[in-house]
């Protein structure tokens, strides 16, 4: 369906609510790195990765 539609943004929505709620969700992180080779979007996870780094330090800092 996501191929049809050629719009990945509502897979990165998901994907980004199950992994606020379980950042080590491995299944979550397999299907964000289909969705983005198949629409060759590498360099828009930069972002991603910033943000889950920040949330990951956050929650060490928080369990310390």
């Amino acid at each position: 369906m996501i191929e049809k539609l050629n719009d990945p943004s509502e897979e990165f929505d998901f994907t980004n609510s199950v992994l606020a709620g379980d950042s080590k969700n491995y299944h979550a992180w397999a299907h964000r790195q289909w969705v983005m080779n198949n629409f060759k979007l590498v360099e828009d996870d930069a972002v991603c990765v910033e943000r889950e780094e920040a949330r990951t330090i956050e929650d060490i800092g928080r369990s310390q």
